[in-house]
């Protein structure tokens, strides 16, 4: 499995804005996307910047609990379903999805938010734990 790390120089708000750009060029590919977030309120907040964040963009996306089978999926950890035939997860929670294995490649995106960064630092070192292998892109905007 690959893990890749994007540590971004800006604020935690832009975290989500990076991760719609990641998204968006993963699904045009082919790939299947699960986002894990913290909480409900979290993925609804993706959930609507993803019809948003660009003006002509379209990606077929749903929360995980409406049951939707769709190329992107939202969830959290109180969800009652787990992600189906998603190959890459984009990580914005706090802490790693007790469901990792399940995917090929992880993607974590890390700003420069003291918490985010310690959080972030907890999750690699679990990362190194396992037979992975991981990259680190330093993004700069």
């Amino acid at each position: 499995m690959l893990v890749d790390f994007y540590l971004l120089h800006n604020p935690s708000a832009l975290c989500d804005f990076f991760a719609c750009q990641l998204v968006e060029k993963a699904w045009k590919k082919g790939h299947r996307l699960y986002l894990h977030m913290d909480s409900l309120a979290h993925a609804q907040k993706m959930d609507a910047l993803l019809w948003t964040f660009r003006k002509l963009s379209f990606i077929p996306h749903g929360l995980l609990d409406a049951k939707t089978n769709q190329a992107v999926s939202l969830g959290y950890p109180q969800c009652t379903l787990t992600p189906q035939q998603a190959d890459i997860c984009i990580n914005l929670a706090h802490d790693v999805p007790l469901f990792f294995a399940d995917f090929n490649r992880i993607l974590e995106i890390v700003s420069d938010d003291e918490s985010c960064k310690q959080a972030g630092r907890v999750r690699y070192r679990f990362y190194q734990q396992q037979p992975f292998t991981l990259a680190t892109h330093i993004i700069q905007r």
